[in-house]
């Protein structure tokens, strides 16, 4: 008698699709957009906080007050249109949160969290996307939800898409390079590493006013691979040339460079 096919198991059908529209995020395989935050996100702090093992189902989609986040998004919408929330706005929400929405990272998870498509804004459906994933309806609850949810905490593929996403939401409208200061106060807020205390250094000596996002995220690939020290840099990688700029700035010394 002829074999019967193997039926697709539900939980392996993503191995159907063409490699080419995934990608590999949190732990989980979702479906490409280049620096979203997917709801599996929060299921992967859900799942790794309650402890428990074994195979079990996906909860529910989490039941919030739409009326409650749409009052909120409604505090803080912009005067110009009444379905965005602008920088000014989300600088509002950061302060009713209790934090200075200059020095906390809470902000930047939560417009990572939204999707936010547009720099410095989060429109009203992103922002109602982000509260339903961090099951929130109120503004008192914002802050402890947001740290439980804190990318910092992922591995480094995880952390990536918030590393990169940070770059494309300070961006000015839609240039590709963001001022040089600013650039280092937002390595200073985002990221840990050993190699920032020297290359923030090098940066003030650099000639380059301008950072490229190639730059930013060469950077964070450069930090984890490279010693501090340079003793593994290789000049036949293809670094951008200002991080082999930095290399031999901090090989030869950390010089100034000649003008």
């Amino acid at each position: 008698a002829r074999a019967r096919p193997r039926p697709v198991r539900p939980d392996a059908r993503w191995l159907t699709k063409p490699r080419s529209t995934w990608r590999l995020r949190f732990g989980c395989i979702v479906s490409t957009s280049r620096h979203r935050a997917p709801s599996e996100t929060m299921s992967y702090f859900r799942r790794r906080n309650s402890g428990s093992g074994g195979r079990r189902r996906e909860p529910p989609p989490p039941r919030i007050n739409e009326a409650a986040v749409n009052a909120i998004f409604d505090r803080f919408k912009s005067e110009d249109d009444p379905e965005t929330m602008d920088f000014d706005g989300i600088a509002e929400l950061g302060e009713a949160m209790g934090i200075d929405p200059a020095a906390d990272l809470s902000i930047l998870v939560l417009a990572w969290l939204t999707e936010a498509a547009t720099p410095m804004m989060i429109t009203r459906g992103e922002f109602l996307k982000g509260m339903q994933k961090l099951e929130c309806d109120r503004v008192e609850d914002l802050q402890p939800k947001l740290a439980a949810a804190d990318p910092r905490l992922l591995d480094h593929r995880g952390f990536r898409s918030f590393y990169r996403f940070v770059f494309m939401f300070q961006r000015e409208g839609r240039r590709k390079t963001i001022e040089k200061d600013l650039v280092k106060a937002m390595l200073e807020q985002v990221l840990s590493s050993a190699h920032l205390p020297q290359f923030l250094e090098f940066l003030d000596v650099s000639k380059e006013d301008q950072i490229t996002i190639d730059q930013w995220n060469s950077f964070y690939e450069f930090q984890a691979k490279i010693d501090v020290d340079m003793g593994n840099f290789d000049e036949a990688d293809a670094w951008p040339v200002l991080l082999d700029e930095y290399a031999e700035w901090v090989k030869g010394g950390k010089a100034a460079p000649q003008s």
